[in-house]
């Protein structure tokens, strides 16, 4: 017996995802690109082999099949997957920073400002006590400086609280008006 009756041959064929015919699509056999266009037959060693198929816009479809010794033109079809058809993604919108939080943030600023000058004017009245009248300083001197510094610590507290607050309402104002691009894929 001849060594080419016993050497398998294959045709492969390949249709498209709606079951016609492709002409055009490239066919790589264990890895390798073959040199024949779909439907003639190849020859090839017996044993399990693995063949893809190429179609246009990226589609493909693999097939892994057993070539028995002695077969002859047995046809093998390979459907390309449908091609993937994706919807742009919508253009992102400017969306303008929210006022609210803007303006609490703002608010938060000056009153940050406001408590850091009223904690320097209470250090600078207690230095002053010190060098001029301690210890034998009036109850009314030392409230005033005791009441820049309370006042101060309140205001300075209350800036960065709310500079806080204005930060997380802003995160989350941006966060949720931020529609993420979708794309959708559609198979037929």
């Amino acid at each position: 017996m001849q060594l080419s009756t016993r050497m398998p041959s294959l045709a492969f064929g390949v249709l498209d995802h709606a079951g016609t015919e492709v002409v055009d699509a490239a066919l790589l056999l264990d890895g390798r690109a073959l040199p024949v266009a779909p439907g003639l037959a190849v020859e090839m060693d017996p044993g399990v082999h693995e063949v893809e198929a190429r179609g246009p816009r990226d589609t493909r479809a693999t097939a892994r099949f057993v070539a028995h010794e002695g077969e002859r033109s047995r046809k093998i079809e390979l459907r390309l997957s449908a091609p993937v058809l994706a919807t742009p993604a919508p253009a992102p919108r400017s969306h303008p920073l929210p006022l609210a939080p803007m303006a609490v943030g703002g608010a938060g600023l000056i009153l940050t400002g406001l408590g850091v000058g009223f904690v320097v004017a209470g250090a600078t009245s207690y230095g002053n006590l010190k060098d001029t009248c301690a210890p034998s300083c009036t109850d009314d001197v030392v409230d005033s400086a005791r009441t820049r510094s309370i006042a101060g610590d309140v205001l300075l507290g209350t800036g960065l609280v709310t500079l806080a607050a204005a930060g997380v309402w802003l995160f989350f104002a941006t966060r949720s008006s931020a529609t993420p691009p979708v794309t959708t894929a559609v198979r037929f």
